[in-house]
């Protein structure tokens, strides 16, 4: 007899759940394969820059070239060489002042402007003759040695007159020289005389200054100072308010100020005069520097910063820093120096040494 196969619920379970594991993972296999192409293509289709043509720069390719004497401009002010301290030699009272004695005067050469009380070295004259006359008198009844001795003495006593005499004239304040008075400090009836007998500030009458002491004072910087070779003698134009005067640069200062690094240079007017102008005003100083033959007249775009200039060396920016001459209204005038294929001319902010560029010629 023949036997009929029989299955058991459990199994029949397990084997469901197998079809089903396959299916779904047929499914999801599907799904990757339906999607993968999408992908693939989208990573192929990244966009690639497109190679760039280096920036066009404009270039003076020849410079044009002139003779050049750089102007010079300094600002100064006028100050004074030297000052003159008014003083009695003589002592005594002040009897007499002149009008002219003030700030802002000029007393002429050799005209007094004060007096000093003259009664006390009057006298003294008077003293020392009366002196002479008595052993004048003496010597004529005394013996031949007697008569030498007195010889001495009246030596001595003329040579005290003598003396007394200058305390006298001194007693007339004039200076041998025109000068312009600053400060005045004397009135009469005032003690006046040397510092050791009316202390300091009785000793000094007044302040002034000759008119050829005016100098004019200026700072320079060291490079530009170059320009100016040789220095001494250089003639000048400065001008002061509105007047202009003539003038030489005499001398220069042997230190660097500390704090400036500037050079100072000091300007002597060419004429004396009550023109002048006054000590402490601002000048403005003009002067030429020293000439250039076949400099480089560059337009002012050519400058870089740092005073320097860009050129196109086969096709690559290069820089260059060519001595400065001077400015002009519309030139950078420098030293002649090597512009390879040109000079640029123009504002490139985004361009930098070695940069590959293509050079367009200025029209």
């Amino acid at each position: 007899m023949a036997q009929q196969a029989t299955h058991s619920p459990k199994k029949s379970r397990l084997f469901g759940y197998l079809q089903l594991l396959l299916v779904t993972g047929a499914i999801v296999v599907a799904l990757i394969l339906a999607r993968a192409p999408e992908r693939i293509e989208r990573d192929i289709r990244v966009d690639q820059p497109a190679e760039q043509a280096p920036p066009a720069v404009s270039v003076l390719e020849q410079p044009p070239t002139t003779n050049f004497t750089p102007p010079i401009k300094l600002t100064g002010n006028v100050t004074l060489e030297e000052r003159v301290t008014i003083g009695s030699e003589a002592r005594g009272r002040v009897a007499w002042v002149s009008e002219k004695f003030r700030a802002g005067e000029t007393i002429a050469a050799d005209e007094v402007f004060v007096r000093i009380d003259p009664t006390e070295h009057q006298l003294r004259i008077r003293e020392i003759k009366a002196q002479i006359r008595i052993h004048g008198l003496r010597s004529e009844e005394t013996s031949p040695d007697d008569a030498r001795k007195q010889a001495a003495w009246r030596e001595l006593f003329e040579t005290r007159l003598e003396l007394a005499n200058l305390k006298l004239a001194q007693t007339e304040i004039s200076l041998p020289y025109d000068f312009r008075v600053t400060r005045a400090d004397v009135e009469v009836g005032e003690l006046a005389g040397p510092f050791e007998y009316v202390g300091k500030d009785a000793s000094i009458l007044g302040v002034g200054y000759q008119p050829e002491s005016l100098q004019v004072s200026a700072p320079i910087e060291p490079q530009l100072l170059e320009n100016l070779q040789p220095v001494t003698g250089r003639a000048a134009r400065i001008v002061v308010g509105n007047r202009a005067y003539e003038a030489k640069l005499e001398r220069v200062s042997s230190i660097v100020e500390r704090k400036s690094r500037l050079i100072r240079v000091f300007f002597k007017f060419s004429a004396n005069s009550e023109d002048l102008p006054l000590p402490g005003m601002f000048a403005q100083i003009h002067l030429q520097g020293q000439a250039h033959e076949g400099a480089f007249a560059l337009p002012l775009g050519a400058m870089q910063s740092g005073e320097t200039a860009w050129v196109v060396d086969n096709g690559v920016l290069r820089v260059r820093t060519p001595k400065t001459l001077g400015l002009t209204d519309e030139s950078w005038m420098v030293e002649p120096f090597d512009i390879a294929d040109g000079v640029v001319v123009g504002d490139f902010p985004t361009l930098t040494a070695g940069a590959a560029v293509v050079a367009s010629p200025l029209n």
